[in-house]
């Protein structure tokens, strides 16, 4: 199954290669000696700041600021390779093709952070204590801001993905497995009313599943969810 999902993009994909920040932690001991500093896990929201490709935004902006610059721009590209990879997660997962693509635009700013140009992490996913997960090749620390309530400087690690591909499967295994997100499940047929549901449990941000269905009318992505003409 997971040799056929990764098929489908992986010609559509250029490589790209790890070159910022520490060394990827792979799995094994010393991996998980490295990680265990993680605060999080699947259960937790996606709210971290992250480093970002100067190009699109500048270094260390917060997500907030990532997920804005998503609302105002648009990449035909992008387009391109995240409609094969959020067909093949509605394929495997049964999640609306049109949220995975939306989601996926707003986390990573249209593909242009640092986790997705660097590391293929296309939803922001963090490493846990045990590690990457099964899906994800390794982690990567990069500057955050965590608010213990006071917010302060810090370091988070983030997975790492072989492909784009793997990035997208690992949200759609993390949705449909984690218990947070179960309520959603049943509402899949309505993509709106799903994202609704998730957002409740995936940001802090209230406004976060506006902000995706925005996306989604302003791109038409729910034609992703219509079989292909």
């Amino acid at each position: 199954m997971r040799l056929r999902f990764v098929a489908g993009i992986v010609g559509a994909v250029a490589a790209l290669f790890l070159t910022q920040g520490q060394a990827v932690t792979a799995n094994g001991p010393a991996a998980t000696t490295a990680i265990a500093d993680a605060k999080t896990d699947d259960k937790t929201t996606i709210e971290e700041d992250i480093a970002v490709e100067q190009g699109a935004m500048t270094d260390l902006d917060t997500q907030e600021k990532v997920r804005d610059q998503a609302l105002r721009m648009v990449d035909a590209k992008f387009l391109t390779v995240a409609e094969p990879a959020a067909r093949a997660v509605a394929s495997e997962y049964k999640i609306p093709a049109s949220v995975t693509a939306a989601q996926s635009i707003l986390e990573s700013g249209w593909g242009r952070s640092a986790l997705a140009v660097n590391d293929r992490n296309f939803f922001g996913f963090k490493c846990t204590a045990a590690g990457p997960g099964p899906i994800a090749v390794g982690c990567r620390d990069y500057p955050t801001t965590e608010c213990t309530p006071v917010c302060h400087p810090a370091k988070a690690w983030f997975r790492v993905y072989d492909s784009l591909g793997s990035s997208f499967r690992d949200y759609g295994r993390l949705i449909t497995r984690s218990p947070y997100y179960a309520a959603a499940l049943p509402l899949a047929g309505d993509p709106n009313a799903f994202i609704a549901e998730v957002a409740t449990r995936y940001a802090t941000d209230p406004m976060y599943a506006d902000k995706v269905i925005k996306i989604m009318q302003d791109h038409d992505l729910y034609r992703f969810d219509r079989p292909k003409p």
